[in-house]
């Protein structure tokens, strides 16, 4: 049977649009998920996305359930996007202030995998990464790590190509194309129109970059019938005829329970598509208990797989309602920050 399959997104728009003293749509449907395969339970909590307010990101307000649509079956998935749309159209970065169009950290090793998608650079700092991105295209991150450009919708345009120069410059190896293009509330976009805005604004740099695609969620099919996750992603490889594609960049949410739904997603997903896959957000979802299993499980896992060429879970926050790893404002690591940052 096909489980539920809810994202919470608006909530996170709202929070990000509020800072930045602009009004945000806000949309409500769904409640809680149904149990997953893993035997998770249910996910009822409105996960609201990482803004940049102060130094803790508090996210406990705000909260709205967002939009339904079709999972893989038996699976109970919530995405966790950290959707950047209101900084990165007005061609900010989502992280702290004073941060603003800096790069000047230097690329890591191409050995190493482990990364964090974060809103605050100092979140990084504690953290053994040797990557990040904040869903924008400037910032900065800690010493030593690479920071990676992200060009988030077609509204994030302004200042784009320069920005992306300044960070392929300072050491960027990569760039990563749109958030979840397939979510309505996310970058959405078809997988034409996708393809046509890589062309124009993404395609040239690959004399410079190696591209990473679009990021898609873990779904399958909305509710209206059009495609989402790997599905999408094949679309939109047909539409983008002449593209580089040098990866393919995918997300994970789920029970933090459901390591067998983790596992057979992403491997599958790679003999469909024969690419490296970059998994630019991921978290299993449950207790902090929980979520340090899944972690100390994931990622041991991802880094045996030679396909998997880059992971980044979701958490470098202090106060999110999905996951936290940040313990305090001058970016110590909780328990689950502590297990991530030394898994192997």
């Amino acid at each position: 049977m096909i489980a539920a399959y809810f994202w919470w997104d608006s909530a996170r728009r709202a929070s990000l649009a509020d800072e930045q003293g602009q009004t945000s749509e806000t949309d409500s449907a769904g409640s809680s998920a149904g149990a997953g395969n893993g035997g998770g339970g249910s996910v009822s909590a409105a996960r609201t996305r990482p803004d940049s307010e102060g130094p803790d990101h508090s996210q406990t307000g705000n909260q709205s359930p967002g939009t339904a649509v079709n999972s893989p079956e038996g699976s109970t998935v919530t995405s966790s996007s950290n959707n950047a749309a209101s900084t990165a159209s007005n061609g900010q970065s989502g992280d702290g202030e004073g941060e603003q169009g800096s790069n000047n950290s230097p690329a890591a090793s191409t050995t190493c995998k482990k990364g964090v998608g974060y809103n605050d650079a100092k979140y990084t700092e504690k953290l053994d990464i040797c990557w990040g991105y904040n869903w924008a295209s400037s910032g900065e991150i800690k010493q030593g790590a690479m920071y990676v450009p992200m060009l988030w919708e077609e509204k994030s345009l302004e200042g784009w190509s320069d920005n992306a120069k300044k960070a392929i410059e300072a050491g960027a190896t990569h760039i990563l194309g749109f958030n979840e293009p397939d979510l309505a509330e996310q970058a959405h976009m078809s997988p034409s129109k996708a393809a046509e805005l890589w062309k124009s604004e993404i395609e040239s740099f690959s004399s410079s970059a190696k591209l990473v695609s679009p990021a898609v969620t873990n779904g399958v099919k909305a509710e209206d019938g059009s495609p989402m996750g790997v599905p999408w992603l094949h679309e939109f490889i047909s539409a983008c005829d002449g593209c580089t594609i040098d990866a393919v960049a995918l997300h994970w949410y789920d029970s933090a329970e459901n390591t067998d739904y983790f596992t057979a997603y992403l491997t599958e997903a790679q003999a469909k598509l024969m690419k490296p896959i970059w998994l630019t957000e991921f978290m299993g979802t449950g207790t902090p208990e929980a979520q340090k299993k899944f972690l100390e499980f994931a990622v041991p896992w991802l880094e045996d797989q030679d396909w998997i060429e880059r992971y980044a879970a979701f958490g470098c926050f202090k106060d999110n309602e999905i996951a936290n790893f940040i313990a305090s404002d001058d970016g110590s690591l909780n328990e689950l920050g502590q297990a991530y940052s030394g898994a192997k």
